[in-house]
């Protein structure tokens, strides 16, 4: 894993090539989460994956699951998917249970996320898949698509400080993006569409694998998948323009809180690196040159800090 700071040489902390993923960072970059089956050293962890957690302290197992059975289907102990508050207070992570051949759980729900409240230690189950705005408070659950047939609120987006069902829609999405008044965006069925005051709303975008929304909910960023190519969506104007080299295969956004900024993977030789661009075109950089390439980056809120595998 690699840290960036902004104006800070380059600090590498590991090879870690398929080891780490996940990412997800604070807004000030002092914490990354991330998912790994790797045991920390002098530790009799599971050989699964497991949510970790580095900060000024060091490396720390955050949650780990023991597996209920050696024979599919078990319970949901593959941890991945970790989400932090921009506050770092709160935590959600995803589990995922092993079906194996033939097994009948094909046909339900195979996934379970938690919210994890790291200043007491509660938790809860908070729905199949989720996520939730940087401050916390709206929290968007769904379904995954193996379920049959598909439940009346399959989607789902609450107010968890009033407990306030904001919408609910009888589909499932590729992505969620949340900003921090509640405002949603989605990708079903590979076109962009926006959840603002209850109210579901189709987006002129296709084509789009995946897409993230900044905390104001005035910009977004979504990914097309063929080609895979970046393009800066203003959600005020509906207007469009491209991120990145046009020649080159760009993926992998990640939106600072106050929507100015981005962190992108853009391969260079047949090499994915990570660049920062400014969303007003003022400045663009490449921060890495590794030779083997990066698999996955992500943006600390104030857009200062860069963790990369």
């Amino acid at each position: 894993m690699w840290i960036l700071r902004a104006a800070l040489p380059l600090i590498a902390l590991a090879a870690a090539q398929a080891q780490f993923s996940g990412l997800s960072t604070t807004n000030d970059g002092a914490q990354v989460y991330f998912s790994s089956p790797l045991p920390m050293r002098g530790t009799s962890q599971f050989l699964w994956p497991k949510i970790f957690r580095i900060d000024a302290t060091g490396a720390a197992l955050i949650a780990a699951v023991q597996r209920s059975s050696p024979v599919p289907p078990t319970n949901a102990y593959v941890l991945d998917d970790p989400q932090v508050s921009g506050d770092g207070r709160l935590l959600l992570y995803r589990g995922t249970l092993n079906c194996g051949c033939c097994s009948s759980c094909f046909l339900r729900e195979q996934h379970v996320t938690t919210l994890l409240d790291l200043t007491t230690g509660a938790s809860a189950e908070v729905g199949a898949n989720a996520r939730f705005s940087r401050n916390g408070r709206y929290l968007a659950a769904f379904a995954s698509g193996n379920v049959t047939p598909l439940p009346p609120q399959a989607f789902l987006l609450t107010d968890r400080t009033t407990s306030q069902t904001i919408f609910q829609g009888n589909f499932i999405p590729g992505s969620v993006s949340v900003a921090t008044d509640g405002t949603t965006l989605l990708t079903v069925q590979s076109a962009l569409q926006l959840v603002r005051n209850g109210k579901l709303t189709p987006l002129p975008v296709t084509g789009v694998y995946t897409a993230a929304i900044d905390d104001g909910a005035t910009a977004a960023v979504y990914e097309t998948s063929s080609p895979r190519h970046l393009f800066l969506l203003n959600l005020n104007t509906l207007q469009t323009h491209p991120l990145g080299a046009a020649s080159q295969d760009s993926f992998g956004a990640s939106l600072s809180a106050d929507g100015q900024s981005v962190a992108y993977l853009s391969k260079v030789r047949g090499r994915a690196q990570v660049f920062f661009e400014r969303l007003d075109g003022s400045y663009t950089t490449r921060l890495t040159t590794s030779a083997g390439g990066i698999s996955e980056a992500t943006l600390s809120g104030d857009g200062k800090t860069v963790f990369a595998v």
